[in-house]
């Protein structure tokens, strides 16, 4: 099936790319797998979805959106039960759906079934998998959903996504094997860990630009609706830091940049960290901090601050990102009576630009 991406759905496979070909910095392979379950899910809009990674040792399964004790349930039981895996294996499918693996009757009669999906809400599935005979490993991808799939239309992109996917899977499953076991473990970037443990969305990018790391956290605050705003903030950040440290090397290495949405402001933080141990350069590490679009009446902001009632109402406006057009609409009024009440605000705030009022209208009382 041949298909037209959208927009969205050629952003979240960039970012399933990026993970599967870039060499993993992750000190720990299960924050690895954990992501990559997490990326497959929000590429093809499953609620669920379990990286299971099956070798001579044993198995493991990686779930995101999933319940634990459905995982600890099928590790322990129902995987030796799940007839549709053991078809799987027998056919050699990479791309696969339930409807594929088991006949109507067969799965409705099933303790697989039964016992373990319906309990559960794991009502359909559709995945990837790839035998990896020189690893002796078997990794299968399950996109799972808690209502049957309806639409025929809708299992096919699905799976047409997946196919995008396929070759990076193979081979980023090769080189993920390789490097957790193989002597590149032990020269991964040892500040993906403490990354990855920030409270706040945080990543680590090369003096090129290009990005090496990023935690959980960052990865979902780019994924909302602004992700072009938030990225292009981030490269400008990124940029000016570096900038910063060539021409005023004893200076603070470090830039900011500000991001609106229209639901949050973010600000952008970009610092350049100490050099690499054998003195080639030096990585940037940014971070994003989210402060949640203010909400308050135009009498709060009047007792707060001492504005007048029209500048109260101006306020509240600005704290929903209008314009001076949009806010003169609103109120009746001019756009020139707007943009001097905008002024009034601003000055009254003791602020420069409505970036920053947003900033003082959500600051702490």
């Amino acid at each position: 099936m041949r298909i037209a991406l959208t927009p969205v759905e050629t952003a979240r496979l960039g970012d399933v790319l990026s993970l599967l070909l870039s060499p993993p910095l992750h000190q720990d392979a299960d924050c690895w797998r954990a992501e990559l379950a997490r990326l497959l899910r929000t590429l093809i809009g499953a609620p669920m979805a379990a990286l299971t990674v099956e070798t001579a040792d044993g198995a493991r399964t990686y779930g995101d959106e999933v319940d634990p004790r459905a995982v600890r349930a099928y590790e322990h039981r129902f995987r030796a039960l799940d007839l549709g895996r053991h078809r799987l294996r027998a056919l050699g499918l990479e791309l696969w759906s339930r409807e594929r693996l088991w006949s109507h009757a067969q799965l409705q009669q099933s303790e697989y079934y039964n016992d373990f999906a319906r309990p559960y809400a794991l009502h359909d599935a559709v995945g990837l998998a790839v035998e990896l005979r020189s690893a002796r490993t078997h990794v299968m991808a399950s996109l799972l959903h808690d209502q049957p799939v309806r639409s025929p239309t809708q299992r096919e992109r699905q799976l047409a996504l997946l196919g995008l996917v396929r070759p990076a899977f193979r081979a980023g499953m090769v080189a993920h094997l390789r490097d957790a076991t193989g002597p590149l473990a032990a020269c991964r970037d040892p500040r993906a860990g403490l990354i990855d443990a920030a409270d706040e969305p945080q990543a680590l990018y090369s003096r090129d630009g290009e990005l090496l790391y990023r935690n959980r956290a960052m990865a979902a605050a780019l994924d909302d609706g602004h992700r072009g705003a938030l990225r292009h903030a981030v490269f400008e950040a990124v940029r000016a830091a570096l900038a910063t440290a060539a021409d005023a090397p004893d200076a603070p290495r470090a830039a900011t940049r500000a991001v609106r949405t229209a639901t949050a402001t973010y600000r952008v933080r970009a610092g350049v960290v100490v050099s690499d141990a054998d003195g080639r350069g030096s990585s940037v590490l940014v971070s994003l901090r989210r402060h949640e679009a203010a909400t308050a009446t135009a009498d709060e902001l009047r007792a707060r601050f001492g504005l007048t009632g029209r500048e109260a109402q101006v306020a509240v406006l600005l704290l929903q990102r209008r314009s001076n057009a949009e806010i003169a609409e609103a109120l009746e009024l001019s756009e020139h009576t707007a943009r001097h009440h905008t002024e009034r605000v601003l000055h009254k705030l003791g602020v420069k630009s409505r970036m920053a009022l947003a900033d003082a209208l959500t600051a702490p009382r």
